[in-house]
């Protein structure tokens, strides 16, 4: 059919003059269409006789896609008047014989791959790769376009939905979502609160000033009640109240309660100092062995040394007698250097001589 459209701005204001177009699919006026570029048009006329299009000829631009919703009539009062607002009024239709096609291409691959590539036929392994190239590139055009002709359509329509629906629809639930969230965040703050008061009170009531409200991880949900909540305070604090009491029976409790405050853990306190004790009693009778063995030791020296002054004979040291010394004399002929040498050894020697 031949249609009569406006295009339409970004407020969906239609503006122009009217545009002659065809139509596969059967349109009302006030219906919007779509280009195959993507533009919306809104349908002013569906009454153009049909000689019209005889003007444009082959020239006739059709619209690509019609999508029907009309926004200012929507009414959401039950799921099956929203089921009804968006209906595809014609599915793609796919003609293709890709079996048939399929057998063909496969003798043609096999053709080539059967022949083995030589210097000889090397030019037609060549050819035939090529034609199968250009097969391929063919039919992955055509791909392509049906792809195309399915997705522009959907993606028009993606679009619209976006804009008249999902995007009011979200911004809603978001706002909602925090609207509420406030509200629970408030009534959460105000339940912790009064838990917190008790929290303080019934310490302070068990003379404990090492705990804090946050130690005892009380998980502030709408659902507990008071009741609960403040139960589990409670529990906490007796709990810390028994193991101060279990803690001051024990021998060095002030390391152990020093210990506690940092984990607030008993056994792992008493269990830590009980092994730093008995670590440093270890050391300490190390430490006495050694001296012990040491003090031993140094008195088996004293012993020996007093039965050796005992019993070994004095020995009296000689005094060193004085060596008796010669004279000499002799004749002594050869060079003035050589004599010269012969009067430094003497000298360096320390021998007396005479000239």
């Amino acid at each position: 059919m031949i249609i009569k459209c406006r295009f339409l701005d970004n407020e969906n204001v239609p503006k122009g003059r009217e545009y002659t177009y065809g139509s596969h699919e059967e349109v009302a006026v006030g219906e919007i269409v779509t280009t195959s570029e993507g533009k919306k048009l809104v349908v002013t006329s569906d009454e153009v006789p049909q000689e019209e299009s005889e003007k444009y000829g082959e020239n006739l631009k059709y619209v690509a896609s019609v999508i029907d919703i009309g926004p200012e009539s929507i009414t959401i009062e039950d799921e099956a008047k929203v089921q009804e607002l968006i209906t595809v009024k014609q599915l793609p239709i796919i003609e293709e014989r890709l079996k048939s096609l399929s057998d063909e291409i496969e003798i043609r691959v096999n053709t080539a791959l059967a022949l083995p590539c030589t210097e000889d036929n090397i030019k037609v392994v060549k050819s035939d790769r090529a034609d199968l190239k250009k097969i391929f590139e063919s039919l992955e055009r055509q791909r392509i376009e049906v792809k195309n002709a399915i997705m522009n359509p959907y993606e028009q329509f993606n679009n619209k939905y976006k804009i008249y629906i999902s995007d009011k629809l979200k911004s809603a639930d978001n706002t909602l979502k925090k609207r509420i969230s406030d509200v629970e965040n408030e009534l959460k703050d105000q339940k912790e609160e009064s838990v917190k008061l008790y929290f303080n009170e019934y310490l302070s009531s068990k003379d404990i000033d090492f705990v804090s409200y946050e130690d005892a991880k009380i998980n502030i949900t709408l659902t507990a009640s008071l009741k609960s909540l403040k139960e589990q305070a409670k529990v906490f604090i007796e709990h810390v109240s028994d193991e101060v009491a279990l803690i001051v029976t024990q021998e060095h409790k002030e390391e152990i309660l020093v210990e506690y405050k940092k984990s607030l853990n008993c056994a792992q306190a008493i269990t830590t100092v009980v092994t730093r004790h008995k670590a440093i009693e270890e050391q300490k009778a190390r430490q006495a062995e050694l001296e012990a063995k040491k003090q031993a030791e140094q008195e088996h020296v004293k012993a020996v040394e007093k039965v050796a002054n005992l019993t070994a004979p004095v020995v009296t040291k000689p005094e060193p007698q004085a060596e008796k010394k010669y004279s000499a004399a002799f004749k002594v002929t050869g060079t003035l250097e050589e004599l010269r040498e012969i009067k430094r050894f003497l000298e360096e020697g320390g021998y007396k001589y005479e000239c």
